[in-house]
């Protein structure tokens, strides 16, 4: 797992420069996932209520349309995601996520996040940046789908 937490930290030192405490925050509540091929990691229709950290792997958010997978976007390595009206609203996912390979995920549970949100500015300065690299790739798919 260390080579794992040492990838994460070196994204997130990419943005900003984390104190140890800010790594206190949320390091001991991280948790390594290893996913198979075509495994799931959201389910349309669970309550999501985990970040994610993609170490390795290429995955799809798609969504169930009358029996047809509809695909929204592709993940990678060190991408971050979730499934933000779910986890915000506490309502159920309306999206999957799928592995398109073997891969290995971070998770971190929303609460901590939030919790360290109140507790750091560094935090949350990553979180906003993240919130916003998110929807910026978003914003350029969509755009190019027109």
């Amino acid at each position: 797992m260390d080579k794992y937490i040492e990838q994460f930290k070196s994204f997130i030192n990419h943005f900003i420069t984390p104190t140890k405490n800010d790594y206190d925050l949320i390091l001991p509540y991280l948790t390594l996932k290893q996913y198979k091929k075509k495994e799931q990691v959201i389910i349309a229709g669970d309550q999501c209520n985990t970040l994610y950290f993609i170490c390795d792997g290429f995955h799809y958010i798609y969504e169930n349309h009358d029996g047809n997978h509809i695909t929204k976007d592709f993940l990678k390595e060190n991408d971050f995601f979730t499934d933000f009206p779910s986890v915000l609203g506490g309502t159920t996912s309306k999206l999957n996520v799928s592995c398109i390979e073997d891969s290995h995920i971070l998770t971190l549970p929303y609460n901590i996040l939030n919790d360290a949100y109140k507790k750091s500015h560094n935090i949350s300065e990553i979180g906003r940046l993240m919130v916003e690299r998110a929807f910026t790739e978003h914003v350029l798919l969509s755009s190019s789908r027109k």
